[in-house]
């Protein structure tokens, strides 16, 4: 009876340390998008399960914040084709991501705060062509989407460009930071200068079902998204969003133990039922 409660007590203490690892260190996978309007997305991936820190984490329900420690976890890019006839004569857009290091706080299960993640920043690296009149993309305007890591997409800041020398094409890409409520660029005008439309998407955090007391679990989501107010002398303003889509994994080594746990249990009590 002895060896059976400690069996036991030892698979529980393996649990215990599991769930601990899950609350404070978890592994994740994660997509991020470069999108304009509701045209397909320019796409970046991490191509292997990594690791993040849910600092201020209450145990494994509510998420305060995350910490993404490796750089470079999410990279990619490609280009798509722009078949919106007012955003003549830009034809496509062209685009690399790459994910940096940083810390997004204030959510905190379903009370999430109100203002939008800053001063936390999770900078974008890379940078997009606005191709314009040729598909094969040979004429462009070159736009970082972060710069000397002080503005930029994740950080929030006004980036500005001259295209084809000083007297080209000018660029202005407005830039601010992370949100999980509602992205919104309002005003933008129409190819006929008189209606303006309005261009949105949205973020949100929540565990499994969608509960919002459980994001810190596996299985939890946090959909992150900016607003990037691009403005041109060539095609007017272009309303362009970032969206990171984070999905919380249990880690390989979390299973390893659990796993090794339970063998253990299952070795004992066959010796045991052997004995008897």
């Amino acid at each position: 009876m002895r060896k059976l409660l400690g069996i036991f007590t030892a698979g529980a203490l393996l649990f215990a340390i599991a769930g601990t690892a899950q609350a404070k260190v978890i592994g994740w996978r994660g997509t991020l998008d470069l999108a304009l309007g509701t045209l397909e997305p320019v796409r970046a991936t991490n191509g292997a399960i990594d690791s993040l820190i849910l600092n201020g984490s209450a145990g494994v329900g509510h998420l305060n914040q995350f910490s993404i420690v490796s750089p470079n976890r999410i990279t990619g890019g490609a280009t798509v084709p722009l078949t919106d006839p007012e955003l003549s004569p830009l034809v496509s857009l062209r685009g690399n991501m790459i994910l940096g290091t940083g810390v997004i706080g204030n959510i905190s299960g379903g009370a999430i705060s109100t203002q939008v993640l800053t001063p936390n920043t999770l900078p974008v690296g890379g940078s997009f062509k606005l191709c314009i009149i040729f598909m094969g993309c040979p004429s462009y305007i070159p736009v970082p989407l972060t710069t000397n890591g002080t503005r930029g997409v994740g950080i929030g800041g006004l980036i500005t460009i001259n295209g084809f020398g000083k007297a080209g094409i000018k660029i202005s890409a407005i830039n601010n930071p992370w949100t999980i409520h509602t992205a919104v660029i309002a005003s933008i005008p129409t190819a006929n200068g008189f209606a303006v439309t309005t261009s949105s998407v949205f973020g949100f955090a929540h565990g499994p079902q969608s509960a919002t007391s459980s994001t810190a679990n596996a299985s939890g989501v946090v959909q992150l998204v900016t607003p990037v107010r691009v403005i041109t002398t060539l095609a007017g303003t272009t309303p362009l969003f970032a969206i990171l889509r984070i999905h919380f994994i249990p880690e390989p080594g979390t299973f390893l133990l659990f796993g090794s746990g339970v063998v253990a249990m299952g070795i004992a009590g066959r010796r045991r039922v052997k004995k008897n």
